[in-house]
């Protein structure tokens, strides 16, 4: 197996009564912008996948996304980019070491630790998600877009659930019971989301993940 970066999109109308809050059709894209001084050898530019836009300034690949395509949209979707021989997110030494081991063998034992794939990782000057598709509320086209910095990623980390029960589920927990909106209506449905918490991220298991700023400080 490969690394992977993982990315989230939460439905801003997850907690709406189904028929209003469904995303139809919904597709992703992906694109990376990465700086000159990560570009500046012929083998890399070969290297790249053949999606490339160049300008004198920069580079742009589209950056492959799984899945890229949602037919029923409604709460949380997850998007994950593998970090193999053709990603456009490694360097080129270490694209060339995993093409030479072979795809059947994926990612080297030896740079299995948060210090080794970020010392992997290009710095690259940002990284665009392009969501779109038709909204079951208004019948029209819907679109979203977000930009990540290098500085974004965090290696060993993971997003924390969002998703919870309503409290008239017979499983609920006391957590979850004290979330509940008060007020709701009937019609609302009972699987809920956590918007405030769309960002959130903790540890993977295991105590292999990179510190955080504030992690360095108090060490």
């Amino acid at each position: 197996p490969y690394p992977v970066i993982e990315f989230r999109i939460v439905n801003n109308r997850a907690n709406c009564p189904p028929g209003k809050n469904e995303i139809w059709d919904a597709q992703v894209t992906g694109i990376v912008e990465l700086s000159p001084e990560n570009n500046d050898t012929s083998e890399r530019r070969n290297s790249l996948p053949s999606e490339q836009h160049s300008t004198d300034q920069k580079i742009s690949c589209d950056l492959k996304l799984s899945p890229s395509f949602h037919p029923y949209f409604c709460r949380t979707w997850f998007l994950r980019h593998i970090l193999d021989e053709s990603s456009p997110l490694l360097k080129e030494d270490v694209r060339r070491r995993l093409k030479e081991r072979g795809p059947h063998k994926g990612w080297d034992g030896k740079l299995n630790n948060y210090k080794d794939i970020r010392k992997g990782l290009v710095e690259f000057t940002s990284i665009r998600i392009m969501m779109s598709g038709s909204s079951a509320l208004s019948k029209g086209e819907v679109y979203a877009e977000k930009t990540y910095t290098y500085d974004d990623v965090f290696i060993g980390w993971k997003f924390i659930g969002v998703c919870f029960e309503d409290e008239d589920e017979p499983n609920s927990s006391q957590l979850f019971r004290r979330r509940r909106r008060s007020g709701g209506s009937a019609e609302e449905t009972k699987t809920r989301v956590d918007l405030s918490l769309l960002h959130d991220i903790c540890p993977q298991k295991g105590a292999n993940y990179e510190p955080m700023a504030a992690d360095d400080e108090t060490s």
